[in-house]
């Protein structure tokens, strides 16, 4: 049966499950959502403790000016994973397209230690497409968090009285959306750390195998010459 127009449709019609990738993408999601809400579930107490025993007479950190520049920030830097995701996506494509030198495609009875170096290569730049879309889906919750504080803010200061009675409640949120800020960049920075050495890894050694695999060729009688002893 010929793979044409029709037949794709039928079975893009008939698939309503998710593919691996993406049930692994979600299984992540829930589970770092479970920890981060449990770390700032119990945060919040403590912060709460902390904040009840003091009397402000300044105005909330992330309020005004600040709170939009760290908006800001947070949105431009979920942009910018999305962006290096769609790097990995453009790489793990040319790589399968077999326009990449050193991570050639080549056929079964021909594998050797390319072969192996490509499937490593393939699997990490999944890994990394996949763990930089749960990245940027917490920086996007956090900017939407963010976004929230900044509004209820809005609301609360056309009274004084709801702005003064609202101290300690922006004040907790401030830590609760910096600490969730800090731990995501922990996260990313270990991330690109991981991801860094893996890559560095293979390229090593595929940037061995051709040169090993260059060599071979050299040292090969032309055809038609027999070897020298």
């Amino acid at each position: 049966m010929p793979f044409d127009y029709e037949s794709a449709k039928a079975i893009l019609g008939a698939y309503r499950g998710l593919t691996p990738a993406l049930r692994r993408t979600r299984k992540w999601c829930w589970i770092a959502s479970t920890i981060l809400g449990a770390v700032l579930a119990l945060s919040a107490p403590v912060f709460v403790h902390f904040a009840s025993l003091q009397n402000y007479l300044d105005g909330p950190l992330l309020g005004g000016p600040a709170g939009l520049t760290l908006f800001a920030i947070v949105v431009a830097l979920s942009a910018y994973l999305r962006g290096v995701a769609g790097d990995a996506d453009k790489k793990r494509g040319k790589i399968r397209a077999n326009k990449d030198v050193l991570y050639p495609v080549v056929k079964p009875e021909k594998r050797d230690g390319r072969t192996a170096c490509t499937e490593a290569r393939l699997e990490a730049l999944d890994d990394s497409f996949g763990n930089l879309h749960i990245a940027a889906y917490f920086l996007i919750a956090l900017s939407l968090a963010l976004g929230l504080r900044l509004f209820a803010e809005s609301i609360s200061r056309l009274s004084s009285d709801w702005l003064q009675h609202g101290q300690l409640l922006f004040r907790v949120c401030d830590a609760l959306i910096l600490e969730w800020l800090l731990l995501a960049l922990v996260v990313l920075a270990v991330m690109h750390r991981r991801a860094r050495i893996r890559e560095e890894v293979i390229r090593d050694c595929a940037e061995s195998c051709r040169i090993d695999l260059d060599r071979r060729e050299e040292d090969a009688p032309a055809p038609g010459v027999p070897p020298q002893n």
